[in-house]
């Protein structure tokens, strides 16, 4: 019954060191996800933190530039036409001072005098002031003619299967196209007009599809290609200004007549095809620095982001830091544990040997003691027979005698 219930008690012990065992197996894999976690957000964290300095870096910069290309390009053009105006002024009162002497001297003299003077007077009255011709600057509506006119951004676009196209009256749109100041554009062809009333035309409007959340101007170039000679002079050109924002389309509505894409050899009948180039630009550094500004305000809101951003993995590294700290002190819990388990186990079995061989020498005891017993009851059996037998001996050897 003892040895049965010390198996029972091994059993027991050895079923809860393995699963202790087990736990502490899964807490450790657990906290090596853990570490590895951390290790990722912590790299995370330092990506972040070098973009947002190279941004903050490239921002400066770019602002920095941005304000003294803007401030050296007005001052350059400022400077030219103030100093154009100074020589105009002083050209103006120079004859203003002639003027006046002119009229002083027609006013002192009597008409002899005059008629006498009648040569010097014509001669000075043909000394006028040189005044050179000025032509009104335009820095809004001018396309190419402005001084402060930006570089052209150009493209091109083939349609393919222009006849199937237009019968099947499907418009043509071309890829988004990545511009400067990250403006997405797409140049949208309508074979059959955009509208009822321009059935007869084909419409060519531009769709600034990402880029600038307010109205800017820009200055529009659709150039037609022609089958055989792309030159200005076969080449069909349309230029306008229209004004644009995020999600809006403008262009013109009437291009080209479509009777005439193949009379004046602009289809390519082999592949039934016709090209366009297009080309844009904001209208002036003054529009160009509304789009400056929408790109820092774009690149701040990104900063933005990008702070919440590295705030929320900073709050989930916390988080998994404290959970890491949880799961140390478990594992610290059920270390301490285990080795309290293992020195009761120690001294379980030190207990149950002791109980053992206690056990044994009670029953050698008792078997002794039986065997003592035996042996005297045995001793007694043995004088009692020998007793017996003298008196017996005794009786037999009185009836003899």
């Amino acid at each position: 019954h003892i040895h049965h219930t010390h198996s029972r008690l091994d059993a027991a012990q050895q079923r809860l060191l393995v699963a202790i065992k087990e736990q502490e197996k899964n807490v450790q894999s657990d906290l090596d996800q853990l570490e590895k976690c951390i290790q990722i957000k912590g790299s995370i964290i330092d990506q972040i933190k070098t973009r947002r300095k190279e941004s903050l870096n490239e921002l400066e910069e770019f602002q920095t530039k941005i304000k003294t290309e803007i401030e050296s390009e007005a001052m350059k053009y400022l400077k030219k036409f103030q100093d154009e105006q100074k020589s105009l002024i002083d050209e103006r009162n120079a004859y203003k001072q002639k003027q006046a002497m002119l009229k002083k001297a027609i006013t002192s003299c009597n008409q002899i005098e005059l008629f006498k003077q009648e040569q010097k007077i014509f001669q000075r009255l043909s000394q006028r002031p040189k005044v050179p011709k000025v032509e009104k600057v335009d820095l809004s509506d001018d396309i190419g003619g402005s001084p402060l006119a930006l570089p052209w951004q150009i493209g091109e676009f083939v349609i393919e299967q222009f006849s199937v196209k237009y019968r099947n009256r499907e418009l043509m749109s071309s890829t988004s196209i990545l511009l400067d100041h990250n403006q997405y554009w797409s140049l949208i062809i309508y074979p059959n007009g955009k509208d009822l009333h321009t059935d007869f035309y084909f419409s060519v409007m531009f769709n600034l599809n990402k880029g600038a959340p307010q109205l800017i101007g820009y200055n529009l170039f659709v150039e037609l290609i022609h089958h055989h000679h792309d030159d200005s002079k076969h080449n069909y050109v349309l230029k306008s200004i229209r004004w644009f924002k995020e999600g809006q389309s403008n262009g013109f509505d009437q291009h080209y007549k479509l009777n005439n894409l193949s009379i004046d050899e602009f289809l390519n009948p082999e592949k039934d095809s016709i090209k366009f180039r297009f080309k844009l630009r904001p209208l002036s550094i003054f529009e160009e620095r509304k789009l400056f500004q929408w790109q820092i305000e774009s690149d701040n809101e990104n900063k933005t982001k990008q702070n919440q951003a590295m705030k929320k993995i900073e709050d989930e590294l916390a988080n998994l830091r404290q959970d890491d700290r949880k799961r140390r002190q478990i594992i610290k819990d059920q270390q301490t544990e285990i080795q309290k388990m293992e020195r009761y186990n120690s001294k379980f079995k030190r207990k149950r040997t002791q109980s053992n061989g206690d056990s044994r020498d009670d029953l050698n005891n008792q078997e002794d003691r039986r065997f003592n017993d035996v042996n005297i009851v045995n001793r007694n059996f043995s004088d009692a027979f020998k007793r017996c037998l003298r008196r017996n001996n005794a009786l037999c050897t009185y009836n003899i005698e």
